[in-house]
């Protein structure tokens, strides 16, 4: 089969997830129809399998390598 004549598609949607229960939902400006609460608050299921240690520890790594690709003449002028 030639995957290359298949007609392309759109992208599909990112959606956000709840911060409260980790399910994915269509807008964090209405309460979550999971579980009813505001999927912008960090809590239940969210906190409670990991998630937001992941998200964190994410955020961490991404700081530390911004960090670390800085050239040594950037680092050694702020000293």
């Amino acid at each position: 089969m030639d995957l290359s004549k298949m007609p392309k598609g759109e992208p599909s949607i990112a959606l956000p997830l709840c911060l409260n229960c980790a399910e994915y939902v269509r807008s964090v400006n209405e309460p979550c129809p999971h579980c009813g609460q505001d999927p912008t608050i960090p809590g239940g299921r969210y906190k409670e399998d990991g998630f937001y240690a992941r998200d964190a520890l994410e955020r961490l790594l991404a700081v530390m390598q911004q960090a670390t690709a800085r050239k040594p003449s950037e680092t050694n002028a702020e000293d």
